[in-house]
């Protein structure tokens, strides 16, 4: 399945070419030049904005028909057309320091040799050199010089500086960033970072290309250049056009090789200038089979009409994976550089987008990461994505859904702990937590979030689908917490499904309730989920300790090897947690990932603790991907590793809508 060019949004709106030019605007006769078809000049970009104070205007000046050298200028929108034609026309005098440069290399020359004929003749040409006038002209008019610049500078206008003239074009589609990943190996789609101004990222033109290491060299971290000598390389065939999609994925032969990417803005027939960017480091080698590759066997192609592919995956966050405990304690084994960002996102994005799925709920996501490398990435393969962030710390929720099978109709996240202590829904809960002030005033500090969707159907726009996803909080011994936790999301979903449900006898809308709960299938919590109660004798009741005070709800990485660790002196769990409560809802929920043997796999411990759940009436079971097997995760000790990403497996089941 090829992906579709991802769309960046525009970072402004797109501007009308404005209304008409007052008569006032318009001063003295037609121009005496003849006009110039548009088509042969050389062109001036304008950029002005709604709402900005200044515009920019800039053209190439040289030679004729030279494109190297730019100019450009910045003036205010507000201020006469004039002043603006003024700087540009002295904006291009010969430069001063220049200037000065020659005269000094001429000192000493006889004064007679400057006041002969020549002389005159050369003095004249100089003067006329430094008169240059500027003029802006529309429909072969020209402009009236008071008239204010937002409403002068128009497409279809044209600047006549000297001799030459130019076209104006404003708001022309341009580049405003271009980058390729740090880190590129063979046999990994690589996703350019591309972003458009006054156009759409998905419209972009884009031509992969490939150098022999020391060809263009850039310095790393290198902006984006004008791509004029690539695209003359280019034409003259020194570099052959490798690609022209979204995405390229570099194969062995490419080892070795620079990556050379350009890109042409557009918005509908307008072009902007083209933009180029070269890797900053070669093509590597890739790490060899993946533990996802033979997964993707299972998935090569979408399920079909009334069915439901779902991804449960709790990826990993940068903000813990670079913590000196997690280097030296929690993943030992990993190669610092298979921890890097950038080698797990090649190993994410290729995961994510071969599972041809229809919603993806992802945990421990870290914000730039969602922002600048996952959405980006699952848009170019039809996705749309939501995010929402945990309070206090840079990672959090991310759920994607396939853009021509559903749109979002609602959204309705909460922070269980905002939850817990304001909405009426949970005023039984709250009163009988309240009792115990000490574990009562941990749950309200936890920044455990629910992200919850309301999706509808495109095949049938009468089905709506509830996607809910979260991440519980982490402790071994907080399986009490967790139960609570629980009950408050299901309760805050309970209410949802019943807004939603149609009047009898239509059945309410299904449910995918998706996430890492940290919970074994033994757990209070997933009976809980599961079965619809868990009474106050459960034996998570009364094994679990109450966290300490100080615990902010950090996740397992970044509170370290803590959990490991069953004093009460230095593990944050202190006392016991005198509560035992009946907990019950009416969900109907059931596992459709099942209870495998592991879905987190780190050195010292291994179990089942993500689950998609999914309404029992509703959403029926088909298929679930198998895992990889115990010996192909120790192949590399535990995870992550050099060919997984992430601590956790990710679950995909495939799903069919029974009402």
């Amino acid at each position: 399945m090829l992906p579709r060019l991802r769309v960046l949004s525009s970072p402004l709106r797109l501007l009308s070419a404005g209304p008409p030019l007052p008569p006032r605007c318009i001063s003295g006769g037609r121009a005496a030049a003849t006009a110039t078809p548009s088509g042969t000049m050389d062109r001036v970009r304008v950029r002005r904005v709604d709402g900005e104070d200044t515009m920019t205007v800039a053209f190439p000046w040289g030679d004729e028909g030279d494109k190297g050298g730019r100019r450009q200028v910045q003036r205010s929108q507000a201020e006469a057309l004039s002043r603006a034609l003024a700087r540009i026309a002295g904006g291009n005098k010969k430069d001063k320091k220049t200037a000065q440069a020659l005269a000094k290399k001429r000192k000493g020359k006889k004064i007679g040799e400057m006041t002969g004929e020549g002389g005159r003749q050369q003095q004249g040409q100089q003067g006329q050199q430094q008169q240059l006038e500027a003029r802006l002209l529309y429909q072969g008019y020209p402009v009236d010089p008071a008239t204010p610049n937002v409403a002068a500078w128009r497409d279809g206008a044209v600047l006549e500086i000297g001799g030459r003239r130019f076209a104006v074009d404003v708001n022309v589609p341009a580049v405003t960033s271009l980058s390729l990943p740090a880190a590129i190996m063979a046999g990994f789609p690589v996703f350019p970072t591309v972003e458009v101004e006054f156009g759409n990222a998905a419209a972009a033109e884009l031509r992969w290309s490939l150098e022999d290491a020391g060809e263009g060299e850039k310095e790393e971290g290198e902006a984006a250049a004008p791509a004029a000598a690539a695209a003359a390389a280019e034409e003259e065939g020194v570099l052959e056009v490798v690609c022209r999609d979204a995405v390229f994925t570099p194969h062995a032969g490419h080892v070795g090789k620079r990556l050379r990417l350009r890109c042409v803005p557009k918005d509908g027939e307008r072009c902007g200038d083209p933009v180029e960017v070269t890797s900053p480091n070669l093509v590597q080698a890739g790490p060899g089979p993946c533990l996802c590759d033979a997964r993707h066997a299972y998935t090569r192609l979408p399920v079909g009409r009334g069915r439901l592919r779902a991804v449960s995956y709790n990826v990993l966050a940068d903000v813990y994976a670079q913590t000196e405990v997690a280097r030296s304690e929690l993943f030992p084994y990993c190669p610092a550089y298979a921890l890097g960002l950038d080698y797990r996102q090649n190993l994410l994005r290729k995961e994510l987008a071969a599972y041809n799925a229809d919603v993806v709920c992802l945990q421990e996501v870290d914000k730039n990461v969602f922002a600048d490398g996952l959405r980006p990435v699952m848009e170019a393969f039809g996705m749309e994505g939501i995010y929402r962030m945990k309070e206090r710390q840079k990672e959090g929720l991310a759920t994607f859904f396939r853009s021509d099978r559903f749109r979002l109709v609602s959204r309705h996240d909460v922070t269980l702990a905002v939850a817990l202590q304001g909405d009426p829904a949970h005023e039984e809960l709250r009163l009988a937590l309240q009792k115990n002030p000490r574990l009562y005033r941990v749950l309200t500090r936890l920044a455990t979030e629910l992200q919850v969707s309301v999706l509808q159907s495109l095949e049938d726009e009468r089905r709506r689908l509830i996607v809910a996803n979260t991440h519980l909080y982490w402790h071994p011994k907080g399986s009490h917490v967790r139960l609570i936790q629980g009950a408050v999301a299901l309760r805050h979903l309970e209410l949802l499904v019943s807004s939603l449900a149609p009047p009898a006898p239509a059945a309410p809308p299904p449910l995918l309730f998706c996430g890492d709960f940290n919970s074994f299938p033994s757990s209070g919590l997933v009976q809980l989920l599961t079965t619809g109660h868990v009474g106050a004798s459960h034996p998570d009741w009364s094994a679990s300790t109450v966290p300490a005070e100080d615990d902010d709800g950090a996740e397992e990485t970044e509170a370290g090897a803590a959990s490991s660790n069953e004093s009460d002196g230095g593990d944050g769990i202190c006392g016991r947690a005198p509560v035992a409560l009946d907990l019950r809802h009416e969900l109907a929920l059931y596992s459709a990932s099942g209870e495998p043997e592991f879905t987190n796999f780190v050195a010292g411990f291994r179990g089942c603790i993500d689950y998609v759940l999914a309404s029992r009436a509703s959403l029926a079971a088909e298929a679930v991907v198998p895992l990889p097997g115990l010996d192909e995760v120790q192949t590399y000790t535990a995870l992550p590793s050099v060919v997984h990403p992430s601590d956790h497996l990710a679950l995909v089941c495939d799903l069919r809508f029974c009402n």
